[in-house]
């Protein structure tokens, strides 16, 4: 009886945790649908920047979305607090764009270590890639308010969709992922 006790527990916990999972990447996705494709654009050129960023700093592995392997899933995990750090330290800094390319970015790798969000995971995407038509015009004034040319890689990348969060719709099926 006891089992069943602590079983019918757990299965409430791991039920609940699902539910505010499902909950917190549905109003994400809801939140990026909101965007114009211009601000898609954006959001997906600054998610671009920082992710090599990470990428060249040691924070994150270089390929870590585009690999046909993936770490160990408590590696993922462990990426991803560190991508919701940097999420509310942007937050914190009052610089909301930053923050919305960190969330990208924990989100996907959340998608890819949880099995039931895949598919969210390719919605977000597919919703994200809206703003593929305007992201070299995107980054061409980002280098211009900036000043100075953005890391080669950029451009090579901007457009590149996480392994594994392709869209799965006949229009998505035209976006470039590699």
């Amino acid at each position: 009886m006891f089992g069943r006790l602590i079983k019918a527990y757990r299965e409430s916990i791991d039920n609940k945790a699902r539910a505010a999972n499902l909950k917190e990447v549905r109003l994400f996705i809801d939140s990026l649908r909101d965007l114009s494709d211009e601000d898609m654009a954006v959001v997906i050129a600054v998610t671009t920047v920082i992710r090599i960023n990470l990428e060249e700093h040691g924070y994150l592995p270089r390929n870590l979305f585009f690999d046909t392997h993936l770490p160990a899933p408590n590696d993922l995990a462990r990426y991803q607090m560190e991508l919701n750090k940097l999420t509310r330290d942007f937050k914190r800094m009052k610089q909301p764009t930053d923050a919305v390319a960190a969330a990208v970015l924990s989100i996907s790798l959340r998608c890819l270590n949880v099995p039931y969000l895949r598919d969210m995971g390719r919605e977000m995407w597919e919703v994200l890639s809206r703003g593929f038509r305007y992201g070299e015009e995107t980054i061409k004034k980002g280098e211009e308010e900036k000043g100075e040319a953005l890391d080669p890689r950029v451009w090579a990348e901007w457009n590149k969709i996480p392994h594994g969060l392709q869209p799965l719709t006949s229009e998505s099926s035209r976006i470039p992922t590699s």
